[in-house]
Parts: C-alpha cells; sequence; structure tokens
C-alpha cells in the first residue's frame, strides 16, 4: 500500500512538473515580454530623436530647477534637461541646448548678448 501512495505522489508531482514548464512555455510563446513588431513611422510609430535633434542650438528656461536634471522650455514645448558639467541651475535660468545625451538635452547657462545702446536717429 505504502509503494502504491509513493508511486502516486511521484505520478502527481511529475504531471504538474510537466504541465508548470508546458504553461510557462506556451505563455512566453504566445505572449512575450519582448515586442518583437517593427515600430516604424507607416504604423504610427514616432520617435522623439527628430524633435530633440531639432532643439540642438536653440534657446530655452529652465522649467523646474536643474539639479543637475529636470526640465527646460523651448517654445512653449517642455524637454528633459540635463546641465553640461553637472551644474545647479534655478527655475528660470535661460539656457543654451549644447547637446544630447539619450533622451536628454544637455543645456548650459546662457547669456544673452547685450543689447547696444542705440543712439536715436535724429530728423
Amino acid at each position: 500500500m505504502t509503494l502504491f501512495l509513493v508511486f502516486g505522489l511521484v505520478l502527481a508531482a511529475a504531471v504538474g512538473v510537466i504541465w508548470v514548464v508546458n504553461s510557462v512555455v506556451v505563455t512566453r510563446r504566445s505572449n512575450p515580454i519582448i515586442d518583437l513588431d517593427v515600430q516604424d513611422k507607416a504604423a504610427g510609430f514616432i520617435s522623439s530623436a527628430p524633435q530633440l535633434h531639432a532643439a540642438l542650438g536653440k534657446t530655452g528656461v529652465a522649467a523646474t530647477d536643474l539639479r543637475p536634471q529636470g526640465f527646460i522650455t523651448i517654445d512653449e514645448r517642455r524637454f528633459d534637461a540635463q546641465t553640461e558639467g553637472g551644474e545647479f541651475f534655478e527655475r528660470g535660468t535661460p539656457v543654451l541646448v549644447c547637446g544630447l545625451s539619450g533622451q536628454f538635452l544637455v543645456v548650459r547657462r546662457h547669456t544673452p548678448p547685450a543689447l547696444s545702446a542705440q543712439t536715436p536717429v535724429s530728423a
């Protein structure tokens, strides 16, 4: 009797293991964690890289404190940014986009050129 009980438990455990392994393999094949489909523009996917490249050389304002990462605003659009060299900028600091680092715009403090003193034109 004990031999039949042990044999039954071993058989049940083996069937259980086979069922779990099969379930995991089938689930991974039918519902993978990584999306292997091509994500191209024709299918409606848009990369943010062109927007980031378009911001190079533009000036903006720190929308949050940059310590050294935060948000900046350029032409009323908000971007993730980090400061060049890890400096801290306060909110409202004028910035110049000088590079890219992953999905961050790299910025430095921007000092607008001083307005030249214009002499009034006499009539």
